[in-house]
């Protein structure tokens, strides 16, 4: 088997079926899909996937595991390829993905990390657009592309990504499991280390500085092998929602994990970006990695630069770790980093009408895998 596309999932069929649908539809060869699945009742898919008895599929039901890592860490044990792609049950992937995978297996590339030019929001999305606040939801939007890259020093991308906070992983040249690609040998040395295949709190993150602390040669690169999805489900885990106003400790990433020690440095609280420095600096701890370089600072400014309503319990853990002093400057990067983040929406929609070209192409289509469908046929992104 050269290829398992891993689907862990719980309670959300009503995007999951669409996926599977479509990998029968391909029937490609040396790829398998593998659905870990954690709901707690599994009728409904079972009665799916009796119309489609595809040898392929590889569906594993196991209500024991209590968050998404746990639901990870089962999955990989059970794929059977060479490579392994994790992507979400709203997500989807291209054909072209084999491709992928003979041509790393040829040049002897460890992981690849696959940031799409694409996105898709489902018709149950909320999400709006800037100026007309239209809704976005059943629409896919498609850029331009820059050439791939290979990276051999991506020891020096988490040094980086340390004295930035920890903050926007996903700029970073990590290898990648979760919209990525890696071998399996790879996460079988991961796993040797420390004796799990993921630590931490967020296996997506986890993953990518594991592999990059392991990995020798990343591919980097913006053709879209695989579709993000996003619909509501995932906002109502995301701060899309507004999450950060809850408990964290009633967040899903802490069922099962009585006891788990939380990062001081880190502000308890729920928003995507602490819940990636945490992962980050608990899986550099278990693969014997310093973390000395870790800057908090950046991280408490974006924190402030993009959530309303958090700057009381911001500066409350800065002066209790007995940082006072570093207040101020805090609040000054805040201002700068959310002066930024209004640019560059800006930007992004004055270049549509400005650089038709920027966009390629918007279109609207129900499913993800409809997305697939169309993106594959577009011969503008293939680039040899």
């Amino acid at each position: 088997m050269k290829l398992s596309i891993l689907v862990p999932t719980h309670n959300r069929y009503r995007y999951l079926l669409s996926l599977i649908e479509y990998f029968c539809e391909l029937s490609i060869q040396g790829v398998e899909l593998v659905i870990q699945d954690s709901s707690e009742d599994n009728s409904e898919i079972l009665r799916y996937l009796n119309d489609f008895p595809d040898n392929e599929i590889s569906y594993y039901h196991n209500t024991s595991p209590k968050n998404i890592t746990h639901n990870f860490e089962n999955g990989v044990a059970n794929c059977k390829g060479q490579y392994i792609c994790a992507i979400g049950d709203d997500d989807s992937f291209t054909p072209q993905i084999i491709d992928l995978v003979d041509y790393c297996q040829k040049n002897n590339i460890c992981s690849v990390n696959i940031r799409p030019r694409v996105h898709y929001l489902w018709p149950d999305s909320t999400s709006r657009s800037l100026f007309l606040k239209k809704s976005l939801g059943g629409s896919f939007l498609c850029r331009q592309m820059t050439s791939d890259y290979v990276v051999t020093s991506t020891k020096s991308e988490i040094e980086k990504f340390l004295t930035n906070g920890c903050c926007g992983y996903l700029d970073f040249d990590f290898g990648k499991l979760y919209h990525g690609l890696v071998k399996r040998s790879i996460l079988e040395e991961i796993k040797a280390i420390r004796g799990s295949y993921f630590s931490g709190i967020s296996p997506d993150i986890d993953s990518a500085i594991a592999i990059s602390l392991v990995a020798e040669k990343i591919l980097v690169t913006q053709q879209p092998y695989t579709i993000p999805g996003h619909g509501f489900a995932a906002e109502q885990t995301h701060h899309v929602s507004g999450a950060h106003l809850r408990d964290l400790s009633n967040a899903p990433h802490f069922r099962g994990r009585q006891g788990y020690e939380w990062d001081q440095r880190i502000p308890f609280l729920w928003v995507g970006e602490t819940i990636w420095a945490e992962t980050a600096l608990k899986c550099l701890n278990s693969l014997g990695y310093s973390a000395s370089v870790f800057d908090p600072v950046p991280l408490y400014a974006l924190i402030l630069a993009k959530y309303r309503g958090l700057e009381a319990a911001v500066t409350d853990h800065v002066k209790q770790l007995g940082n006072r002093s570093q207040v101020r400057p805090i609040y000054f990067k805040a201002i700068y980093l959310k002066l930024n983040i209004v640019f560059k929406k800006i930007k992004n929609r004055l270049q549509r009408i400005i650089f038709p070209n920027f966009i390629v192409e918007v279109f609207s289509v129900p499913t993800t895998s409809a997305c697939a469908r169309r993106v594959s046929k577009l011969g503008w992104i293939w680039k040899s």
